[in-house]
């Protein structure tokens, strides 16, 4: 009788130990649970989906966005544009605070453009074969501040 005893403290311990690891892994929230974040990488840029965010905000007027966060880790669409227009112009100012972030364009085909290398304002046109994405992308980025203008062009800001 002991000895069940034992084993069965031991399950139950076991259990108990499992549960408990897998609601602190689901407190960790998306964030946690995404693949490292590889900044440098396009294939990176152009693919994550997940993303956290401390106490963001974002306003829109007259094509421009203003967009503030206190803190920003992996990768979110924030406009995107059809195949169909014949030319875009982005302009944009960005400040970070610690840390990384950026505004990246992405193809359909996952070409990315990182803006922080371009002259500004940023004309393009969008390639074929599906929509063109503006992205914000993070590595731990703290106190992040961008206004983001997009004159010419159909393109949709994606409200999130």
């Amino acid at each position: 009788m002991r000895r069940k005893g034992k084993k069965r403290l031991l399950l139950g311990a076991l259990i108990l130990t499992l549960l408990a690891a897998g609601i602190g892994i689901m407190a960790l929230g998306a964030g946690a649970a995404m693949a490292p974040v590889k900044f440098d990488s396009d294939v990176w840029a152009a693919k994550c989906t997940a993303y956290t965010a401390e106490n963001r905000s974002r306003t829109l007027s007259d094509g421009t966005a203003v967009l503030t966060c206190g803190g920003f880790t992996g990768a979110e669409d924030l406009w995107n544009v059809p195949e169909t227009t014949d030319k875009v112009t982005i302009d944009h100012a960005m400040t970070v605070g610690q840390g990384r972030a950026g505004l990246v364009l992405v193809s359909p085909d996952g070409t990315v453009i990182r803006l922080w290398e371009q002259e500004q304002p940023y004309t393009f046109s969008p390639a074929a074969g599906g929509m063109t994405r503006l992205r914000l992308i993070g590595d731990r980025g703290k106190n992040i501040e961008a206004t983001i203008t997009i004159r010419d062009g159909d393109g949709c800001w994606i409200v999130g």
